[in-house]
């Protein structure tokens, strides 16, 4: 059985400088809730991920290309990303602040987690959370 659990989200100022710090907040039956701080880019960052991803930009802004096609996206905009769809960030300013949504699916069942995902309480660099800012 789980326990309830609480935090806060990782305040934009923390983004880095230059690329992304992405960090898993909960983690249940192939579902990831994970957070992603972006700071300015050196080149476009390409996904072609292994799941189903929804996202939202919930402060700053970013460019995503997908199919060709250049996405601008500002604070409030969602995107849904079928499993395999590729894509690439292209531009995000200091700070841009991301709230993903990652679905398991078929190709990986509850219980087995795709490759990229992190447990929660760490970062994608593997750092330990800190709970006192939570």
């Amino acid at each position: 059985m789980q326990t309830p659990a609480r935090g806060r989200l990782t305040d934009s100022a923390a983004a880095p400088a230059i690329g992304e710090l992405a960090e898993t907040i909960v983690l249940v039956d192939g579902v990831r809730i994970g957070q992603i701080l972006s700071g300015e880019l050196n080149q476009a960052i390409g996904y072609d991920q292994d799941h189903d991803e929804w996202v939202v930009l919930l402060q700053g802004d970013a460019d995503i290309e997908m199919d060709g096609e250049r996405i601008t996206l500002g604070p409030g905009d969602w995107l849904y990303l079928p499993r395999r769809t590729p894509h690439r960030l292209i531009r995000a300013a200091r700070g841009t602040n991301w709230l993903t949504v990652d679905f398991a699916g078929p190709k990986n069942p509850p219980g087995d987690v795709p490759s990229g995902w992190v447990d929660p309480g760490t970062s994608a660099r593997g750092s330990p959370r800190d709970p006192s800012t939570d």
